[in-house]
């Protein structure tokens, strides 16, 4: 009789996790290092082909799309995953020779040996499961391709993002369904390949054999496979969760006392951080356990396998020295001071006073259609520093104030920006019958007559593929306005900001990213305006270090707009300027503490008990 897989498979798992629980953590631990000292060069030995193919000295959003959609970088994808997939499959082989040993061994390094001997068909195994992955997926991504260019690339994205036209629905319901495809192909993948680990590590069977007999053992057990990998996923994203609530609860613990000990707060501020780092391994160690477990007693029983699995010879080498009573009391004693001397390191890094600008996105669009005079007239009024426009050429050479390649989204008209004349941009009403009055395309020139000696102006320089002259004829609008000094330029398109750089090399130039890799040092820009998620502590003392300000898009919740700014950022790119104009008003009345508690309130996604406090609410 065919051996089939038993709901007991749990419990047994947690049985042998609960006896080799030391050199599992080990191994885990010494894979980690391995994947942080492999993985590291790896990616930036792609990241160094990807710019010397580019002939450039760093690569931003628009380039790294091209570059991760051009064949090289396919490859490079590849390798990136199989590799990271490799010593996560070589983390797994190593726990299940641990996990096959008999009871009472704990043979370390006889287990890593015996891993380390196969590691090159463990290699193999992965690399063609990937294959075999890419395989199935390749259509799939095929038809979202497909769909996207057949029904997504009429009008502008953005049309489709706001107003959700037949179009944009019939592609989220093939989207819909190309994402239940792509999963059901994974899990399928997944439970067929279940076993092939186990077997071609002590069975020394080829990737091919071992992915096909892996597939028929599993045969009759497909559906227990199913659950118990929804199981696990579910589970680890439920403990994830749970960390972050206790590291979040560990700091908060001391909350009472913060107000009147800055004692308390560094310990408090230090205890959350190391149990989120500590807590947030432990879990992940932990997820990676129960996976191999699992792995480990499928094999068994579908394997009919009843005795322990001859690994290697025996080894005294163990591992409880390394995991005792005596030296975790130690780290739990050591724990109070480490999270003291932490929590005044965080401390010491709040600035004190508040360098921010606040730059209205397209003036201020939630109180009129936004790059419009009006919206530029109630961001100066509502407090902001600057404000930033979208600029790009018409079909009679003007440069004109629109962010879109067409007017879909803004009037319900088709016509593109480039082939847009005066004429036909003064028929197009932008505020579509709003109290306010009807409201038109403004020209740069306009804008910078309206903003001169009122309010500084972030030009972003918009391409197409239809420009012409956009950055000399910008320069030449800017210097018959007498704005030099209070002006700036940006853009996603590095060429663009290179270009403008030369024309005018003391004006003050910046790149709009989400993400960059390479030299960010030799980039031409001033500064840079990022995604929010992208404004971590590190990356924006990196960006000082290089002598450039940090701008940070779009923030439109006051708690974020704080915590961004204890960070460091030098400037909000918001569509509230009146709202951030509040929250530097509050956070004047606040003390470091309480900023502090704000930045960890964001950070964690919790009420902060010291919120601050608006005088005015967003429109």
């Amino acid at each position: 009789m065919k051996p089939t897989l038993g709901w007991l498979t749990v419990a047994e798992a947690w049985r042998d996790y609960r006896q080799r629980w030391r050199p599992l953590l080990v191994i885990g631990l010494a894979c980690r290092t391995v994947a942080f000292l492999v993985l590291g060069p790896l990616y930036a030995l792609i990241v160094r082909v990807a710019i010397a193919g580019s002939g450039k000295s760093v690569l931003t959003d628009q380039d790294l799309l091209y570059f991760v959609s051009s064949p090289l970088g396919l490859v490079g994808l590849l390798i990136v995953v199989s590799g990271a997939l490799g010593i996560a499959a070589l983390e797994l082989g190593a726990m299940l020779t641990v996990l096959a040993q008999p009871e009472g061994a704990e043979g370390l390094s006889a287990s890593l040996a015996f891993t380390g001997r196969h590691a090159g068909r463990i290699f193999r195994l992965t690399l063609r499961w990937v294959l075999v992955a890419l395989l199935w997926l390749a259509p799939a991504v095929a038809l979202a391709a497909a769909t996207y260019y057949g029904l997504l690339t009429r009008y502008d994205i953005n049309y489709y993002l706001t107003e959700r036209p037949p179009a944009f629905i019939g592609s989220v319901a093939i989207a819909i369904v190309l994402g239940a495809f792509g999963l059901y192909a994974l899990l399928r993948l997944a439970t067929e390949a279940a076993i092939a680990l186990p077997i071609a590590l002590f069975e020394q069977q080829g990737p091919r054999a071992a992915l096909s007999e892996s597939r028929q053992r599993t045969a009759g057990s497909r559906a227990k496979l199913v659950a118990g990998i929804l199981l696990w996923a579910g589970g680890s994203t439920l403990l994830g969760t749970i960390a972050g609530l206790l590291s979040a609860l560990v700091g908060w613990l001391f909350a009472p006392a913060w107000p009147t000990s800055l004692v308390a707060v560094a310990i408090g501020v230090g205890a959350g951080l190391i149990a989120m780092i500590v807590i947030g391994v432990l879990l992940n160690l932990l997820a990676t356990h129960a996976l191999a477990a699992l792995i480990y007693r499928a094999y068994r029983q579908l394997s009919g396998a009843d005795t322990p699995l001859p690994t290697s010879p025996p080894s005294s080498a163990r591992t409880s020295w390394l995991v005792t009573r005596t030296r975790l009391v130690a780290c739990l004693a050591l724990t109070p001071l480490v999270a003291t001397t932490v929590g005044f390191v965080a401390l010491g890094r709040i600035p004190l006073d508040d360098a921010v600008l606040v730059i209205g996105h397209r003036g201020s669009p939630r109180s009129a259609p936004g790059n419009t005079l009006v919206s530029i007239e109630t961001a100066i009024a509502e407090g902001a520093d600057w404000v930033e426009i979208d600029v790009q050429e018409s079909a009679d050479n003007q440069v004109i104030v629109f962010h879109d390649s067409d007017f879909m989204k803004a009037a319900g008209s088709a016509l593109k920006v480039w082939e847009a004349t005066r004429t036909d941009l003064d028929a197009i009403d932008l505020a579509r019958g709003s109290s306010r009055g009807p409201q038109r395309v403004p020209t740069l020139e306009e804008v910078l007559e309206v903003c001169r000696d009122r309010v500084g102006v972030v030009i972003e320089l918009k391409y197409y593929g239809h420009d012409i002259d956009l950055e000399r004829r910008v320069a030449l609008l800017v210097e018959s306005a007498s704005m030099t000094e209070q002006t700036m330029f940006m853009s996603l398109n590095h060429e663009g900001v290179a270009k403008l750089k030369s024309l005018r090399p003391r004006w003050r130039t910046g790149q709009l990213l989400s993400v960059a890799v390479g030299s960010r040092g030799k980039l031409e820009a001033d500064f840079l305006a990022v995604n929010a998620a992208y404004a971590t502590r590190g990356r924006i003392r990196e960006a000082h270090r290089e002598g450039r300000d940090l701008y940070v898009w779009t923030v439109n919740d006051p708690r974020t707009m704080s915590s961004l700014i204890s960070r460091g950022v030098d400037g909000l790119i918001t569509d509230v300027p009146g709202t951030a104009r509040a929250v530097l008003e509050a956070r004047a009345q606040m003390t470091p503490v309480a900023r502090l508690l704000v930045d960890l309130a964001d950070r964690f996604r919790l009420a902060s008990p010291f919120a601050p406090e608006l005088s005015v609410e967003a429109p």
